[in-house]
């Protein structure tokens, strides 16, 4: 076995011990990896300098985090809106977090334009 794929293998093992046959003790939602969905987005292009997202988790315990524009990534809640936008292109981005605090490795994300 190379050293790629020991680092790889080390990384899973540390991400998801029960997979590596360690016994992990905590629960399922703690492992599962999360899936966000996004649901509802402003329309494209956009006369509204506001913006309303929803979005959901197919995990029971899910938190989120939002990331508008070249912002950091923050806690938000389902709907999240954004007023006072400016013209112009914008992206939206959202994960869901598992009750582990894992963040979904595919964020769902929107891009869209704003001309009011």
């Amino acid at each position: 076995m190379n050293l790629n794929w020991l680092k790889i293998f080390a990384l899973i093992a540390a991400l998801f011990p029960a997979a590596a046959g360690a016994g992990g003790c905590g629960t399922a939602t703690d492992t599962a990896i999360p899936e966000t969905t996004l649901s509802a987005k402003p329309a494209n292009p956009s006369n509204s300098s506001s913006a309303t997202f929803e979005f959901q988790c197919d995990l029971s315990d899910c938190s989120f985090e939002c990331r508008m524009d070249s912002e950091i990534w923050s806690p938000c809640s389902s709907p999240a809106n954004y007023p006072g936008l400016a013209n112009g292109s914008h992206s939206f981005k959202v994960r869901a977090l598992n009750s582990g605090q894992m963040p979904d490795p595919t964020p769902e994300f929107y891009v869209w334009s704003i001309a009011t």
